[in-house]
């Protein structure tokens, strides 16, 4: 079969020995461009990538080819292999370049939330202490349950506090706020305003 032949089968979906045949027609071609442009390019990794993609550049390319602009099947196929070789050659460069702006990229990011997220321990363990020193038990309470234990990441519904203190939701907020009212007042004691 002529290749025109075999591509108007592929685009009829009768592709199986199809691309098969042009594909083992074709394939020497499709290693000598991307051999050649590995050369020009000095890039002998994208060889072999080539060569692996070689069915789907003659599947896409028997696809796409059109007899009627009177160029041969081999011409088209060889400029597809050349633009599916400088399409990777791109791809590669990109990411090689975004690879290169993460290297430059500093990296103390990592020890700048550690530095946040330990901050942020010290001061609770500060305000755990001072809430600590409350003669109420159910304020000590309501303050480790919402904000030691809490809740997924977060603080702990002041329903569930209630449940586990005895209290309603409200009784739990008018506790909480006597808690604040007392850190105040310890926080200003040691000299710091708040």
């Amino acid at each position: 079969m002529e290749d025109l032949e075999l591509c108007q089968n592929i685009k009829n979906r009768k592709c199986n020995e199809s691309i098969k045949i042009l594909h083992e027609r074709h394939a020497a071609l499709i290693v000598s461009v991307s051999t050649r442009l590995s050369k020009k390019y000095n890039n002998w990794n994208l060889t072999q990538e080539i060569i692996d993609d070689s069915y789907y550049i003659t599947y896409n390319s028997a696809m796409k080819y059109d007899p009627n602009k009177k160029t041969k099947f081999s011409t088209f196929l060889a400029n597809e292999t050349k633009w599916a070789y400088l399409n990777k050659c791109n791809k590669h460069k990109n990411v090689n370049q975004k690879l290169s702006a993460l290297e430059s990229f500093p990296l103390p990011i990592a020890d700048e939330k550690q530095e946040v997220i330990n901050k942020k321990n010290e001061i609770m363990n500060s305000i755990n202490l001072i809430i600590e020193q409350n003669p109420d038990e159910r304020i000590r309470k309501i303050f480790h349950l919402r904000y030691v234990i809490g809740k997924k990441n977060g603080v702990m519904p002041w329903h569930m506090i209630g449940s586990s203190v005895g209290l309603s939701a409200q009784g739990c907020i008018n506790l909480h706020k006597s808690g604040i009212k007392f850190l105040k007042e310890k926080l200003k004691q040691e000299g710091i305003k708040c």
